[in-house]
């Protein structure tokens, strides 16, 4: 993986848009280089820029495995996206597997000032083709990429050396902590946990399926045998009281059918004369059914009569319609001659108004065409306006194409040439002269803007040496104050702990006598002592305790107050090797100036003062502005001219193009003319075709009318010839007696159905009458009253359903115990394979698990630990040939091998500072190593930990890296703001601060 270019804008102090090219001189032909600023000014925002174009994380936004950015975190934390913008971007285009892509992840706000949504995309380079994704795929597919996960990456490609200083000088949980995060296997700690919850749960499950068996309720042999006998006898006992019921029942039965009949009896006597009075109330519809049944034989008669009279009313109605049809269309063909008339100017008929439509429509073809023609004519010209437009570079010039009309840009250029000659100041120079005099001041202006910068180099130097001369005084007071403090600190301690010593002594002493008092309860006056004889007690008015308590409160105020003045103690000797550190610091930064004013003064023996020099760069490049700006007036007068020219023609071609236009509205109003007379030539004809096909249809409903009329006149007369013989007058008084089909077949089955229904009536009568007579003859065989009956049926029900209780009860206790046999067995059976099959997990527990996951976490931490050690003296070999890391257990103090000393064996806390950095960029280095595997990695980001550092022992670190650099062919970029590491690498990308708190980039 190389990253070839970098892109931002508004990523935090970054403001404004930035773009880095890794793949372009300087820095593609340095291989090894240097990021440097102030602290605070933005180095690291790049590599931030980094990961949050790929990954949506920043490693330093949040706790570790919480770096993914949102928009609710960057409301909440205030960072990411500069201050007071509106948009913010990081894109990253780099090259893995021989393949160009680019990554980016923007932001923006609404008009409201409200935060979106960020957004991400991913696409081939140079082709630009986008991948269908959504943003929450876009990290995933770049893992995919470039064979490495997020963690892997910022383990191998964006390294700290800090994380390693600490685990070098850690405790032995903050060391197991550490080295789990740098090489991510808190996966194993995770798996731990896991395997040891699980077979906790799986304990357990099986103690509660034991307890569930042990608590299952089941019979014994003797309880199944009784129960099986009970059942038996209560079986038997059901059978001979059943045979006993269902007698009784019989008996009570014969009694209830003999009501039921005697009841259907009476039923049956009274729907008969409900029938015979129905029969009676439809006598009247009787002579009607005779009436209709006499004409029927007419019905098709009637039928035939009554259809001719309404077809004569039909067609009379159709004759009404088909003349207001052949009036409107006649109406139509007038008006549509009429338009002719008015559209050509002559006299239209349905002979010529063919011709009269032909004619005019050739007069407005020939007024279009010369319409096309002028149009054309002034697109030409509008074209090579436009092109002459194009083809200038002046910005005067091309504002002209944005905008909206060529008169706005005739009126732009009439008042710029106005303003041109208000403030026309020409000099008498040529061309030629005011060429070369720009070339002049062009040469001369770079030398000056050097001369100038060095100036203000000089000037900064001294403003520097002075506030470091400043500070180094106010080190050494601060300094020698707080070793006066000190001193009085140390005295006070010394005083406090001897008086501490003391007391603890003589609290000592009183808790020994103390230890007889429970001896003291056994005391009574003028009595002898069980231990000593003596009848006097001293301590019997409780003054030990008094003592006791006083030596202890001052004993434990002796110690909270020597425990303040030993914190006071570390805090004044901490403070004071930090006032040295820094005081040294300042000493060697202040030698430095004064080498650079030194160096400045020889190089530039001769130069003036700041304020001289930029006078003179300002003259030259007010003059140098002044020449310019004289060549660009000259270049857009002859401009201007030339537009003005152009657009004269296409203003006389638009004049003409309305004078033509005018005339074809006179002649026409209707664009399409040819669409417009097919129009009216289609309404005259289809007029023409719907007053011929009126004229057809009327003489043919006509003929229809006098036919229909003809049919109904003879069906007349037949019928009445007919009606006559059965003693009616009018087809009318006849049709008053004839019934409509559904109403006479309505009355005849009622009618009908009267019938059938009281034969079956008397049919059942006579057959309940029979059964009744067979029931009575039943019963007089036995006297017994039905109440008696039915009150010893109730006795013998009782007495069944207590039995059957019984019955039910004893084979549901011996049905319950079979299944709870069977589920007893299937639930052993279940604990015995779960049983089985958990052992493998048990096991597994015992070697690997444990309720905070250490037992693993620390096996997989050893494993690695191991091969980062065995890595890492391989790239300390090439640094140092005094150390080696020796192999060790997690647990215990990482130890060196000191090769000068014999080989001994100490702790790498005892290393000095620079030693400890040359350890850690080993170990780094071998991590990068370890996460990437088989993944070529072409550049590489070390961030910070060079401050530390010799000037011998930096030399070697650079020397090491522009080693591994030209091994790998790696870029590599160093973050730090330790200057001389900045005067030892040539290449630079320096990240300037300014005074709003925003930084700028310069590469160099």
């Amino acid at each position: 993986m190389k990253i070839l270019c970098l892109r931002c804008k508004n990523i935090h102090s970054l403001k404004g848009e930035h773009i880095i090219h890794f793949d372009q001189p300087p820095l593609s032909e340095a291989g090894l280089f240097a990021i440097t600023g102030p602290t605070g000014s933005g180095k690291s925002t790049l590599l931030d820029v980094i990961t949050l174009s790929l990954f949506n994380k920043i490693p330093r936004f949040t706790e570790t495995g919480k770096e993914t950015v949102t928009k609710n975190e960057i409301e909440r934390a205030g960072s990411v996206m500069t201050h007071h913008t509106d948009h913010s971007y990081a894109e990253i285009d780099y090259e893995a597997d021989g393949k160009r892509y680019r990554s980016t992840w923007t932001i923006s706000k609404t008009k409201n000032g409200t935060l979106r949504d960020y957004e991400m995309t991913l696409a081939t380079l140079p082709e630009k083709e986008f991948f269908d994704l959504k943003k929450s795929q876009v990290p995933t597919k770049n893992e995919e990429i470039l064979h490495l996960t997020y963690e892997q990456f910022i383990r191998s490609i964006l390294l700290s050396q800090g994380q390693f200083a600490k685990l070098l000088r850690s405790d032995e949980k903050e060391r197991a902590r550490l080295l789990e995060n740098i090489t991510g296997t808190s996966i194993y700690r995770r798996l731990g946990k896991v395997i040891y919850q699980k077979a906790r749960s799986e304990e357990k499950e099986h103690e509660l399926l034991q307890k569930e068996l042990d608590l299952m309720p089941r019979l014994t042999e003797e309880e199944v045998a009784f129960f099986q006998s009970q059942t038996s006898e209560l079986e038997d006992q059901l059978s001979r009281l059943s045979a006993e019921a269902d007698g009784v029942l019989q008996n009570i039965e014969r009694h209830k059918q003999y009501l039921g009949i005697k009841a259907a009896l009476e039923k049956d006597s009274s729907e008969l004369q409900i029938l015979e009075q129905n029969l009676r109330d439809l006598e009247h519809v009787v002579v009607k059914l005779q009436q209709h049944e006499q004409l029927q034989p007419l019905h098709g008669t009637f039928a035939l009569w009554e259809n001719a009279g309404k077809q004569c009313h039909v067609l009379e109605t159709e004759i009404d319609r088909t003349l207001q049809k052949k009036s409107l269309a006649e109406e139509k063909l007038g008006s549509a001659l009429e338009q002719v008339e008015m559209l050509t100017g002559s006299k239209s008929t349905l002979q010529n108004f063919t011709d009269l439509l032909s004619e005019f429509v050739e007069k407005v073809r020939a007024v279009d065409n010369q319409l096309e023609q002028v149009k054309s004519k002034g697109t030409e010209a509008r074209e090579r306006i436009n092109a002459f437009l194009s083809a200038q570079s002046e910005p005067e010039m091309r504002s002209l194409q944005n905008l909206p009309s060529l008169e706005d840009a005739h009126a732009k250029v009439k008042d710029m040439l106005l303003v041109m000659i208000l403030q026309e100041q020409y000099t008498e120079l040529s061309d030629k002269e005011i060429a070369s005099r720009i070339g002049i001041y062009q040469e001369k202006l770079p030398s000056l803007a050097r001369e100038r910068e060095a100036c203000r180099q000089r000037d900064e130097w001294m403003k520097s040496l002075e506030k470091l001369e400043e500070e180094v005084e106010l080190l050494q007071k601060q300094a020698s104050t707080l070793e006066e403090q000190q001193q009085k600190v140390v005295s006070e301690a010394q005083k406090v702990r001897i008086e501490y010593v003391e007391t603890k002594t003589q609290k000592e002493k009183l808790f020994h006598a103390k230890d007889l008092d429970s001896y003291r309860e056994l005391l009574s006056e003028g009595n002898p002592c069980p231990l000593c004889g003596a009848t006097h007690h001293p301590f019997e008015d409780h003054a030990f305790q008094s003592e006791y308590g006083k030596l202890s409160l001052r004993h434990d105020q002796l110690e909270k107050l020597l425990s303040e003045t030993e914190k006071s103690q570390q805090y004044l000797e901490k403070e004071i090797a930090t006032r040295q550190a820094v005081l040294k610091t300042h000493l060697v930064r202040t030698s430095e100036i004064q080498s650079q004013i030194e160096a400045f003064s020889r190089d530039w023996p001769q130069i003036v003062g700041s304020e001289e020099a930029d006078q003179k760069w300002t003259e030259a490049n007010e003059e140098l502005a002044l020449l310019q700006s004289e060549v660009h007036q000259r270049t857009l007068n002859s401009l201007f001219s030339q537009f003005l020219e152009l657009e004269k023609e296409v203003t006389k071609l638009r004049e003409q193009y309305i004078e033509i236009g005018k005339a074809r509205k006179d002649l026409c109003q209707t664009s399409d003319v040819v669409s417009f007379a097919g129009s009216i030539q289609k309404i005259i004809q289809t007029a023409k075709v719907e007053v011929h096909t009126a004229e057809i249809e009327l003489e043919q409903k006509q003929l229809q009318r006098n036919n229909a009329k003809q049919l109904w006149l003879t069906s007349q007369k037949q019928l009445m010839t007919q009606l006559q013989a059965l003693g009616y007058h009018t087809p009318e008084e006849a049709a008053a007696h004839m019934m409509e089909s559904g109403e006479y077949l309505s009355y005849k089955e009622n009618l009908e159905t009267l019938l059938q229904k009281k034969t079956e009536a008397l049919t059942r009568k006579s057959t309940h009458q029979k059964q009744l007579e067979e029931i009575q003859n039943m019963l007089l065989q036995n006297d017994t009253a039905p109440e008696e009956w039915q009150k010893l049926s109730d006795q013998l029900q009782q007495q069944l359903r207590e039995l059957a209780q019984q019955l039910v009860a004893g084979k549901s206790k011996l049905e319950d115990n079979q299944k709870q046999q069977l589920i007893f067995q299937s639930k052993k059976a279940v604990l015995n394979e779960r049983i089985k099959r958990a052992n493998a997990l048990i096991h597994l527990d015992r070697l690997l698990g444990d309720a905070e996951g250490n037992k693993f976490s620390k096996f997989a931490q050893n494993l690695s630990l191991q091969q980062l050690i065995s890595l890492a003296n391989k790239r300390l070999a090439k640094l140092t040939d005094r150390y080696t890391l020796v192999p060790t257990d997690i647990e215990l103090d990482m130890r060196i091998s000191d090769l000068y000393q014999g080989g001994i064996k100490r702790s790498v806390k005892t290393l000095s500072g620079g030693e400890t950095f040359l350890v850690s960029l080993a170990l780094a280095l071998s991590l990068s190593d370890m996460a990437s595997h088989n993944v070529r990695l072409d550049s590489l980001f070390i961030d910070e930990g060079f401050g530390t550092l010799d000037n011998e022992t930096l030399d070697v670190a650079i020397a090491s890296l522009e080693k591994l650099q030209s091994e790998t062919n790696r870029t590599i970029g160093i973050i730090s703001h330790v200057e001389s590491l900045k005067e030892r690498m040539s290449t630079q990308i320096k990240v300037q601060k300014n005074s709003h708190g925003y930084s700028h980039l310069v590469i160099e």
